[in-house]
């Protein structure tokens, strides 16, 4: 038996063709943010694409997991060493990076963040100022796996749980 098309298939292609070369893609929302592997550490892709998630994506980069001379608050003794992950970076210094002049923005966008649960805010004291610095608690670490309370979260698997 062979196969008799009921409509002109050709055709149909044709004018969807035609339809792609005339249609203009919608303005994006930055609700999907085009990311590759260390993009935050370009100045000029933070620029092009500010938004909460981008905020998000530069105060979990700054996160220390080591001893460094970066490390101003002692966040790898004070957090690393009881398996939590932090990052301190100042308000000032997520509006630069991200090219604002107002720091307007950017607390806009750690408000929104730590609404939704993207990490716990801490304040510790910081010897000769005045106001205590704020710490982004990002998530924790168990021996085998890393719980981040935002983005990539892995819920430990029941341990009666079969793989198919």
């Amino acid at each position: 038996m062979k196969f008799n098309a009921t409509r002109d298939y050709e055709k149909d292609f044709a004018e969807a063709d035609k339809y792609m070369k005339n249609h203009v893609s919608a303005e994006p929302t930055k609700q999907f943010v085009p990311m590759a592997f260390n993009n935050i550490k370009d100045r000029e892709w933070r620029i092009q694409n500010r938004c909460p998630i981008s905020g998000y994506l530069y105060i979990a980069h700054r996160a220390i997991r080591a001893k460094s001379k970066y490390d101003i608050y002692d966040l790898f003794h004070r957090y690393f060493k009881n398996n939590k992950i932090a990052s301190a970076p100042s308000l000032r210094e997520i509006a630069d990076a991200f090219g604002y002049k107002q720091l307007t923005m950017p607390r806009e966008w750690i408000e929104k963040l730590e609404a939704q649960g993207a990490f716990i805010i801490e304040q510790i004291p910081v010897k000769g100022k005045p106001e205590p610095a704020n710490v982004y608690v990002l998530g924790e670490y168990l021996p085998d796996e890393i719980i981040w309370y935002y983005g990539n979260l892995r819920l430990p698997r029941p341990p009666d749980t079969v793989l198919l």
